[in-house]
């Protein structure tokens, strides 16, 4: 049997900060010492009772700390990010857990972290969200000179200098990629 956990966290509002995450810290070295597969930790800005901006941080935090359980996004909010910041943390996180990650996407459901960074309407989200896994996968499979131009973002590296290493952008360690997951709402979802 495969045991996974999806934290997305929940804590008291009043909770002290630094004691929710050293108490999820304390979760997730347990779930792997009890040979939990997989842990997905998620990540909003603006909820009191989730705590985590930044998922793959906490991810990097744990990592050293686990040995066996695969930690994921759960999700990376991608009309929060560029692409190809997200491309290349997360293919950075791959390499350090020597391919133990999993990638969660999803175009996220709050609308104070909408708010936050000014997203238009969530139907557009859904568009921003779908173009952005797109080029994700792209990065991860071509290397430069490329030109992506979506509705959203344009990607462009002219040059490539490999004798150099300019040019370059970091690849996953998993091949092609790590495993992908996606949160949606409704079935008709784009």
């Amino acid at each position: 049997m495969h045991l996974g956990i999806f934290m997305m966290p929940l804590h008291p509002p009043e909770k002290d900060r630094t004691q929710c995450f050293e108490e999820d810290i304390e979760l997730v070295t347990r779930a792997d010492e009890l040979g939990f597969t997989e842990i997905w930790v998620g990540q909003h800005h603006t909820v009191a009772w989730e705590p985590i901006p930044s998922n793959d941080l906490f991810i990097a935090n744990v990592l050293p700390r686990t040995k066996n359980v695969r930690l994921g996004t759960g999700v990376s909010i991608l009309p929060q990010h560029h692409p190809v910041n997200v491309a290349v943390r997360l293919s950075f996180l791959d390499h350090l857990s020597r391919g133990r990650l999993n990638c969660g996407f999803g175009q996220g459901g709050v609308a104070t972290d909408w708010g936050l960074f000014e997203l238009p309407d969530p139907q557009t989200q859904g568009l921003m969200t779908v173009e952005a896994i797109d080029m994700i996968l792209k990065l991860w499979k071509t290397d430069a000179p490329f030109d992506f131009e979506g509705d959203f973002w344009r990607i462009k590296i002219e040059h490539r200098d490999a004798q150099d290493g300019m040019g370059e952008l970091l690849k996953p360690y998993q091949k092609p990629h790590p495993p992908l997951a996606m949160s949606i709402i409704r079935g008709d979802s784009k």
